[in-house]
């Protein structure tokens, strides 16, 4: 998926590429106005505009955009709009405009109303490729189970995980030794942060790194996960509000 940002803010820039770059956005900047025009005629899933820096160009740009695009083919948010006036407000839900966000760095809630704004207007399929989160260093996923054709325990590092499935690269490589394409993995214990949740799975690749595909959450597993993986970018943003704090009690 594809986002630009258009802001003379660096910070925003970064922080909102924090968020959406492991759930699979590509990032693009733009913060010269001569240059709007010419760029809106390349393909966007998401354009932020940050009004703060451009209070009038997000106008015709809004306006020209949706000559040709919908608002579920093309999400137009503003961004930075503590001081909107409500008749400046009005006239961007009449052009088009899909959300407005007052935006602070420090409220977790800021990034989690862009993300909602996002999966609002978009299909199934695409919210389940939204849903796809690459794990960071301090985050905890862990999958077991056992191999039908060893018995031997496999777990390993997580690649990738979804509402629908996980890929993961084994311990060792034997631990997947044997597995096929359609298995089936009756009993998975999948790790999410503190909680450990209990499924069904079903290998969709096999290889160096195994794909498995979700197809049975016992009791509340699923929810479970999706709220997991939903709260996310609260938990991102906490970090980084938390560690300036931190350091400064040290």
């Amino acid at each position: 998926m594809k986002t630009i940002i258009f802001t003379r803010n660096e910070s925003l820039v970064q922080n909102l590429s924090y968020h959406l770059l492991p759930l699979s956005f590509e990032i693009v900047h733009e913060s010269d106005t001569s240059r709007l025009f010419d760029l809106l005629k390349e393909e966007y899933d998401l354009i932020v505009f940050d009004i703060a820096d451009f209070p009038r160009h997000w106008k015709p740009i809004v306006k020209l955009l949706r000559d040709d695009k919908s608002k579920e083919q093309t999400i137009v948010v503003l961004i930075n709009a503590n001081q909107f006036p409500f008749e400046e407000a009005a006239k961007a839900i009449y052009l088009g405009v899909n959300g407005i966000i007052d935006y602070d760095a420090n409220d977790k809630r800021e990034i989690y109303r862009l993300m909602e704004i996002f999966k609002r207007y978009r299909s199934v399929k695409e919210n389940r490729r939204f849903m796809r989160v690459i794990p960071e260093q301090d985050e905890v996923f862990q999958i077991l189970f056992t191999n039908p054709h060893t018995g031997t325990i496999v777990t390993g590092r997580v690649v990738d995980v979804s509402i629908q499935g996980i890929m993961f690269t084994p311990l060792e490589p034997s631990m997947a030794s044997g597995l096929e394409d359609g298995d089936t993995i009756p009993h998975c214990s999948l790790q999410i942060g503190e909680h450990v949740i209990s499924l069904e799975c079903k290998i969709s690749r096999a290889g160096g790194s195994v794909g498995m595909e979700f197809t049975y959450f016992n009791e509340d597993a699923h929810h479970r996960l999706f709220t997991y993986l939903m709260e996310r970018p609260f938990r991102k943003l906490r970090q980084q509000v938390e560690r300036p704090a931190a350091r400064g009690e040290e």
